[in-house]
């Protein structure tokens, strides 16, 4: 443990949840075993059911878990913006309820965000060993290479479970887009629509492989494809929302994103037929989202 253990970083942590109940407990209690202290977490949960072991969590002098139960908001971006709205202070740290965090995890967000407000910040995504024996965890990254991204990029370098940035960049890009993201239309990609909105707004992202969160692999490997099918579909309405006619980059990248998990699932499918599937269920909801989202919300103006 640091010198600067228990101290209280001027941060919102905040957590959406929905149907987690001991899963949101778990990830309130390693937050709150950090080597440094937020000084609040925010928890808007949509459960229909009260979470009494986290309402009631106890934390340290400076620091509080703020828990805000609203079964009547419907989607992860909506309880995202409702936490931004509910938070208190200048740096808002993101992570979801089915991750454990590093004890250190904070410290190194934090003090990087307060150290570059311009800056964007996201870290690696480890899977959790041992959750069950058929488990998998989602929207991992494991590069242990820290880098710096600016302007244009042809991947998503922001990461929902694991991100934080200064309440001015909050207030100067507007809210998460309430379409994306689980519980919404089109099931995901809500950080990966607020990523290409703070590169192509001239903010930096900054990877720091030194701040880690453990995600959960309690999904069971037949649910694969059906997730993967819910991340293509966020994707492709994310790349069809920025499409431009004059500036194809968002297209090229759509194109570019079918044809490589297509060739993936072609690759996989003689080793690992779940892992197959998943790439071709990614490549035809790549497709159905970017349809979608230009038959429904291009063409009606929204």
């Amino acid at each position: 443990m640091s010198d600067d253990s228990g101290r209280v970083l001027p941060a919102t942590v905040i957590v959406p949840s929905r149907g987690r109940p001991d899963l949101l407990a778990d990830t309130v209690e390693s937050i709150l075993g950090g080597d440094e202290l937020p000084a609040e977490i925010v928890v808007v949960d949509q459960s229909p059911a009260r979470n009494e072991r986290v309402a009631q969590a106890a934390s340290a002098p400076g620091s509080i878990v703020r828990y805000a139960h609203r079964p009547d908001l419907v989607g992860v971006s909506t309880a995202r913006n409702e936490a931004s709205r509910i938070a208190r202070e200048r740096v808002l740290v993101f992570t979801d309820d089915d991750v454990f965090v590093e004890r250190d995890w904070l410290r190194v967000v934090v003090e990087t965000v307060l150290a570059d407000p311009e800056v964007l910040v996201s870290g690696r995504v480890l899977a959790v060993e041992g959750d069950r024996a058929d488990g998998f965890a989602p929207s991992c990254i494991e590069s242990d290479e820290p880098r710096l991204y600016e302007g244009r990029v042809w991947d998503d370098v922001l990461f929902s479970n694991n991100m934080a940035f200064a309440r001015e960049v909050y207030d100067a890009l507007g809210p998460f887009d309430e379409r994306l993201g689980v519980g919404a239309p089109y099931r995901s990609a809500t950080d990966n629509d607020y990523c290409y909105r703070a590169l192509e707004a001239g903010y930096r992202i900054r990877y720091l492989p030194e701040a880690i969160v453990h995600h959960r692999a309690f999904r069971p490997m037949t649910e694969y494809p059906k997730v993967m099918w819910n991340y293509g579909i966020g994707q492709g309405a994310t790349l069809a929302k920025h499409a431009d006619l004059q500036d194809r980059y968002t297209l090229h990248r759509l194109a570019e994103s079918v044809s490589r998990r297509l060739r993936l699932a072609v690759a996989m499918r003689s080793e690992n037929r779940s892992l197959a599937r998943g790439e071709g269920a990614y490549a035809l909801g790549l497709v159905y989202g970017g349809a979608r989202w230009l038959l429904l919300e291009r063409l009606r103006g929204r």
